[in-house]
């Protein structure tokens, strides 16, 4: 018998999240989308404290929402509520609730104290998507320490509407791809110094989409002497750029942050990747095999300008990656190898 799982989730990519769940076939799990967000009008908790006094004032919209939660789980009868990433559910609230609470943490560790902590004592089980918390602490010790139960290391991994499921492994890799380097992502002031470099280094070789506000707009074109405007692409539109990148840079906030979107998209449309966090590289593909790592941003340039000029070895190594992640870090075999750790728990076993 499938466990049932109602998801919650607030994620901007929302718009076919929902059929995206729905259409998950699993002989052991069953999704049901719970958009959260859009039940809140878009509205977003950065941290516990906001929530906390939303919920002691009695907010009509978290109090609609926490009704409307209550009668999916008892509808559905669900044996699992996993929110993804940005909970809007007080502790107290999530205590009255009987079912199994999972949070699906992804944010992890730069928003660790704010997204995190103030819930982890609230959930049965706390799931991360970096190992480290620094570089002596593992993330999941850190979060058992914060009061969660059970923690474990589940990848981000990469959604059916992020890549071409359809498209077959010499199909994708004999498509013609007429751009040298790709970056699809947030602009964050700490990663300033590396777009001023990257754009100095490759010029208009470099294929930049993303959420940049005018700060961020005005700080790069000042920074990097030049005017461009950085535009947000859709789920569709990354698919077809990245079709046609030939190497992708990924950039993470910090050293111990490993584990973002890219890491997974990258190789899921057959771009070569090179990538910071070399540490915990390993954790999820083969450094310099299968995913080239880099420590500072005048080494990363330098290996994407040996990757270009090596059509062959780039060619071999984003193969091997490609594979990697179609076998290991799809969303759905993501959660069904979490789902055998989750059968075999005493409280779960009744529902399988």
């Amino acid at each position: 018998m499938a466990l049932k799982i109602l998801y919650s989730f607030g994620n901007a990519s929302a718009g076919a999240f929902p059929s995206f769940l729905e259409s998950i076939e699993s002989p052991h799990l069953r999704f049901i989308p719970f958009h959260h967000r859009a039940q809140l009008g878009g509205r977003v908790y950065e941290d516990g404290q906001r929530l906390d006094w939303d919920y002691r004032m009695g907010d009509p919209k978290l109090r609609a929402l926490y009704a409307n939660l209550q009668r999916e789980l008892v509808r559905t009868k669900a044996d699992i509520l996993a929110v993804d990433n940005d909970n809007v559910f007080h502790p107290e609230f999530l205590r009255t609730l009987s079912v199994y609470r999972i949070l699906v943490s992804t944010d992890d560790p730069l928003a660790t104290y704010a997204r995190t902590v103030p819930y982890a004592r609230a959930f049965d089980h706390v799931t991360h998507v970096t190992p480290l918390y620094n570089e002596r602490v593992h993330l999941g010790e850190f979060l058992r320490e914060c009061g969660a139960r059970r923690t474990t290391l589940k990848p981000m991994g990469v959604t059916r509407y992020s890549y071409d499921p359809n498209i077959a492994e010499d199909e994708l890799f004999g498509r013609t791809r007429d751009v040298d380097v790709v970056f699809i992502g947030t602009y964050y002031p700490q990663k300033a110094e590396a777009f001023r470099k990257l754009f100095r280094a490759f010029g208009k070789r470099l294929v930049l989409h993303g959420l940049w506000d005018w700060k961020a707009h005005v700080k790069y074109v000042r920074d990097a002497h030049a005017v461009r405007l950085v535009r947000s692409v859709s789920n569709a539109g990354l698919v077809s750029l990245y079709q046609r990148a030939k190497v992708g840079i990924n950039i993470h906030a910090d050293e111990f942050s490993l584990g973002n979107q890219r890491l997974y998209q990258l190789p899921a449309n057959g771009v070569m990747q090179v990538s910071d966090c070399a540490k915990s590289m390993r954790e999820f593909f083969e450094p310099e095999h299968e995913i080239a790592t880099y420590t500072s941003i005048d080494e990363c340039i330098d290996k994407v300008e040996h990757f270009l000029a090596h059509p062959a070895e780039r060619e071999e190594m984003a193969r091997l990656a490609f594979r990697r992640t179609m076998a290991e870090y799809r969303f759905e075999t993501i959660w069904e190898r979490f789902g055998d750790e989750l059968r075999a728990l005493p409280e779960l076993r009744a529902s399988n």
